[in-house]
């Protein structure tokens, strides 16, 4: 491996030192010869030159997987400081940082006063700090624990605009055992120390107390932090110390420094936050003559101005836009007029709005969501100049129009888009569902030979329907579905509605298709059914309400799925900067080219890929090789495998142990049903295994421990509960080998 100084040039001191036993890595100012001596950061952590580097390799890779991963999601470029590159050489792992300035330093290095922050410093600090609750959020959606938050995991460029973004957590989220068997057990010395989500939000707390406060420790702000308001307490003693019942996550936090800005703001000179806008007289002289007809005189500026700011004092609500757009605008409604502000003309900021179209409110629909409420004041001035000179005066309870105009939720631009065309696809793939419910009435019921004969009933309206969604009669359809679906049990009920029962539904198996005098009719082995309307549903309609409504909540979460919805988009748009270490060798697995081409794709890009085919040209054989073809590489590795079926399911688990290891841990999972004592038969052996494993002796797994004998006592009762039986619980633990 070339040594990492032949293609960085290095400062002579680094920005942050590093601290082998708790993998901590060295920060550093470089220059990349590579790409033109760009200047980057780049954080070592130097190898130990023993077998443990063959495991930190591994981490080290896995790691940066999450990394990737995490830059997907929404908003995280803005918020957190991207990894450009994973580089060694024979010495060192190091990581190549977009340059994102440096390491905020701690409050007392950097103050030039005893005195705490005030005015606009003290409110770009809840800004900066608004940015890093987000990029926790982002961590703990993905369920990782950044474990060690400090200043010198926040990276600054020394804006006067917030840019604070997260860095620091690339090895943080593999919780390693902690015994002293080994070498490996001191590289996780760190995590003895308690690691969790309520962990990163104390530390967030501190960090806002050393920025904020004259002395770091917060534990003593009723004497040190006279200077915080009520607000910045109340969120300070929330982060550092919560009660046990309060919930803390980052929405609450983001929405408490949102308040405490607002606060900020409005309490500065104790007057209430307004914001300052002035018209273009053009525009406001026609729209009031326009609608009072000449009332006012048109040269009387001063009198349009009064009923402007008459207008604007009462009900005003306000239509944001998305922050995802660069289209600098709001509109503040009232019920007379709907008025369009910009930023004041060749303003870098927008602390002064400016009026540039009013038109006629005509109670008509903006094509928007609903406007909100503005809850401030609006105060009208004649010209730009009287603007900034009251602007200057109101300073700083003067409002920003940027903190008031951008929705909360930001998202990609297509985004809604996506969601909306998979909104539709559910809802034409319900409507299809409810259609195969097939209305009948029952003909002749043989009481010796079980034997009941139904015929269609469908009305014009149904026909019309029908012809309406384009598909075809009832009698094409039920005769189709019925040669196509063989024994599968077919369901008489009462109800119409997708995937409903009722207490007398009659199970039914289809026999044959016979001629009757009112055309055909259709035969089926079962009990005898009712008189009156009647529906016949396929075998498939049972569980589809649930399995649509599943699918709906799914969609709705696409929201905080960029990843995934980029891939709708544009699947290409997600490909991997390299492909998967764990698929790096697919040469030389046995696959004909169309599985080649299959496999190339699943290891080029992510989130997903798309294999589709019918029965029999080889998913299942695609599937399992891979499966085997990344343990091989990464012995370690944990893969979930789901099916919407459970004989889809049983042929993998039965592939998968054909073609796998013998050391492989395979768990399945079900759930209430008696197809899967089986299942349960299997997860029982492997728990078991677990249990008698010496690996988990230690006292810090006690509460796992009883965990597993829970699930086994009740296993020997045949009980099964929610609390005890769900194995997936089991699936989060890192496989441990029974000897």
């Amino acid at each position: 491996m070339k040594d990492l100084s032949s293609r960085f040039e290095f400062d002579e001191d680094a920005l942050v030192l590093g601290d082998p036993k708790t993998l901590r890595g060295t920060l550093w100012r470089v220059y990349d010869r590579k790409n033109g001596s760009a200047e980057r950061r780049l954080r070592t952590w130097r190898k130990t030159n023993s077998d443990l580097d063959i495991e930190l390799r591994s981490l080290w890779r896995h790691e940066m997987r999450q990394v990737s991963r995490i830059m997907r999601y929404r908003d995280a470029a803005d918020v957190i400081v991207d990894i450009i590159e994973e580089v060694e050489d024979e010495d060192e792992f190091a990581l190549l940082l977009a340059d994102r300035g440096e390491p905020i330093k701690s409050a007392k290095q950097r103050r030039n006063t005893a005195t705490a922050p005030r005015g606009a410093q003290r409110i770009l600090i809840w800004q900066n700090l608004e940015r890093v609750a987000r990029a926790l959020g982002i961590l703990h959606d993905q369920a990782i624990v950044h474990g060690r938050l400090t200043h010198e995991c926040i990276f600054t460029e020394g804006s006067s605009a917030p840019d604070f973004r997260l860095s620091g957590f690339e090895w943080s989220v593999r919780l390693g055992v902690d015994t002293d068997d080994g070498p490996a057990a001191h590289s996780w010395s760190r995590f003895r120390a308690p690691c969790s989500f309520y962990a990163d939000w104390a530390a967030l707390g501190n960090i806002a107390a050393d920025l904020l406060c004259e002395t770091a420790n917060f534990s003593t702000y009723e004497e040190s932090g006279s200077q915080l308001t009520s607000s910045e307490r109340r969120l300070l003693r929330l982060l550092i110390s919560p009660r046990a019942i309060e919930p803390i996550d980052a929405r609450i936090v983001v929405r408490e420094i949102t308040n405490v800005i607002e606060d900020l703001k409005r309490s500065a000179g104790g007057r209430f936050g307004a914001l300052v806008l002035f018209p273009s007289p053009a525009e406001l002289s026609q729209a009031i003559a326009d609608y009072l007809d000449d009332a006012l005189d048109p040269d009387d500026f001063g009198a349009q101005l009064s009923w402007l700011e008459d207008d604007l004092s009462d009900e005003v609500r306000i239509i944001k836009t998305s922050s995802q757009t660069n289209d600098r605008r709001c509109t503040l409604v009232t019920d007379t007029f709907r008025y369009t502000i910009l930023p004041m003309h060749g303003a870098d900021s927008w602390q002064i709005g400016y009026l540039a179209k009013i038109i006629r409110n005509d109670g008509r629909g903006t094509g928007t969501d609903e406007p909100e409420v503005l809850g401030h004041p609006v105060q009208v001035f004649a010209n730009k100049k009287s603007a900034i000179d009251s602007r200057r005066a109101l300073w700083p309870s003067a409002i920003d129009w940027e903190m008031l105009t951008k929705t909360d939720v930001e998202e990609v631009k297509f985004a809604p888009d996506v969601r909306d065309a998979l909104f539709v696809i559910e809802i034409v793939e319900a409507t299809a569902e409810t259609l195969n419910a097939f209305p009948v009435s029952s003909i002749e019921y043989d009481q010796s030979s079980h034997e009941l004969k139904v015929s269609l009933e469908c009305d014009a309206a149904r026909k019309a329907l029908l012809q309406e969604a384009g598909m075809r009669p009832d009698i094409d359809r039920l005769s189709f579905l019925l040669e196509k679906a063989d024994d599968a049990v077919w369901r008489l009920s009462s109800s119409p509605k997708l995937g409903r029962e009722t207490s007398w539904d009659i199970e039914l198996e289809f026999l044959r298709i016979e001629e009757g005098e009112n055309g055909k009719m259709f035969v089926f082995e079962g009990d005898q059914a009712p008189s009156g309307q009647l529906f016949l549903k396929p075998p498939r309609d049972q569980g589809q309400e649930s399995a649509t409504r599943r699918r709906i909540r799914n969609i709705a979460k696409l929201r905080g799925r960029t990843d995934v919805v980029v891939g709708l988009d544009d699947p290409w748009k997600t490909r991997r900067k390299r492909p998967a270490q764990e698929l790096a060798e697919l040469s030389k697995l046995k696959l004909d080219p169309t599985k080649t081409k299959a496999a190339d794709l699943i290891a080029e890009i992510e989130p997903y890929v798309c294999v589709v085919g019918p029965p029999g040209v080889g998913k299942t054989y695609l599937a399992t090789s891979l499966i085997s073809e990344i343990l091989e590489n990464k012995t370690d590795a944990r893969i979930l495998v789901a099916a919407q079926s459970h004989e889809a399911l049983k042929n993998l688990d039965e592939a998968l142990r054909n073609s796998l290891d013998q050391k492989v841990m395979i768990v399945r999972i079900g759930n209430e049903d008696n197809r899967f004592d089986d299942i349960d038969n299997s997860s029982y052996k492997e728990l078991k295994s677990i249990r008698e494993s010496t690996a988990i002796s230690g006292l810090q797994y006690r509460r796992f421990r009883e965990s597993i004998d829970n699930t086994l006592a009740a296993h020997k009762r045949n009980q099964r509960t929610d609390r005890i039986s769900r194995l997936s619980d089991f699936m989060l633990v890192p496989l441990i080998s029974p000897t």
